[in-house]
C-alpha cells in the first residue's frame, strides 16, 4: 500500500505521494520516487499498487507528453494505455495523471490493471470528483486537528502522512495470487507533492523520515 492524495481546484491540480516499496513479508525494502511530471507540459502522474508495474507505466504516460499538448497526449493515452502489458500484470495497480488540459482546464484522469471480474479492457477514464484519496482511513477529528483545509492542499499535509503512518492496515490486496501482505504500516520514507498549474508543473519533497530498509514501518514510529 501507499498514499496517493490529488485534489482538484479551479486554477489548479495539487498531488502528494509517499516513497516506500515493501515485499510480501511488509518489510521496508526500497524508496522510490513515484511522483512523475511531463517533461514540457503541465502533467503530473503517480500510482498505487505494484511499484515495478507503476514505474514503467508512469514512465511511458511521460514519454507520451513529449512535444505534444495535454489534449493529445491523453488523447494517445486513451488508445494505447489498453494495450500495455503491465495491465495484465497479477500486481493490481491504479494510476492517477493530474494535468491542466487545453480545453477543459485542471484535470484528474484514472487507470487501473486488469481484474479477474473485467469482461472488457480497462478504459482511461476522467475522474469528475473534486478529489482523489488512496490511504489508510483518517476520522474527521484526526483531520481537523491535522490543519487539513479543503481551499489548502498543503495545510497540515505532513501531519496527515503522520497520522496515516500510525494506522494498522489489514485489507491489502494480494501481494501474489493467494498471497497477502500481512497488517501492518505501509507509508514510509518520504513525501512528495507536485503542483500542476497552466505554467507548469512543480515537484518538491517536503518530508523524509528515517526508516530503516528491512523492517517493517511500526518499528520506527
Amino acid at each position: 500500500m501507499s498514499v496517493l492524495l490529488a485534489t482538484r481546484y479551479a486554477d489548479r491540480v495539487e498531488m502528494a505521494t509517499d516513497g516506500g516499496v515493501w515485499n510480501y513479508r511488509g518489510d521496508l525494502v526500497g524508496r522510490r520516487d513515484k511522483l512523475r511530471l511531463a517533461p514540457t507540459l503541465p502533467l503530473a502522474v503517480s500510482g498505487v499498487g505494484d511499484d515495478e508495474s507503476i514505474d514503467q507505466i508512469c514512465r511511458w504516460v511521460q514519454g507520451a507528453t513529449m512535444g505534444d499538448t495535454v489534449d493529445g497526449a491523453i488523447s494517445y493515452l486513451e488508445r494505447t494505455l489498453p494495450m500495455r502489458p503491465q495491465i495484465s500484470s497479477p500486481f493490481h495497480w491504479t494510476i492517477v495523471i493530474a494535468a491542466i488540459s487545453e480545453t477543459h482546464g485542471p484535470c484528474l484522469w484514472k487507470f487501473r490493471s486488469l481484474k479477474e471480474s473485467d469482461i472488457s479492457l480497462p478504459a482511461l477514464k476522467p475522474h469528475f470528483g473534486e478529489y482523489i484519496a488512496f490511504c489508510p482511513e483518517l476520522s474527521t477529528d484526526e483531520l481537523r486537528s491535522s490543519g487539513w483545509s479543503p481551499s489548502d492542499f498543503s495545510a497540515g499535509l505532513v501531519a496527515r502522512f503522520d497520522l496515516m503512518r500510525t494506522k494498522i492496515e489489514d485489507s491489502l490486496p494480494d501481494f501474489l495470487p493467494g498471497r497477502k501482505m500481512p497488517p501492518g504500516n505501509y507509508v514510509g520514507c518520504h513525501i512528495d507533492h507536485a503542483v500542476v498549474t497552466a505554467t507548469g508543473a512543480v515537484l518538491k519533497r517536503i518530508h523524509e523520515w528515517p526508516d530503516r530498509m528491512g523492517q517493517p514501518i511500526g518499528r520506527t514510529l
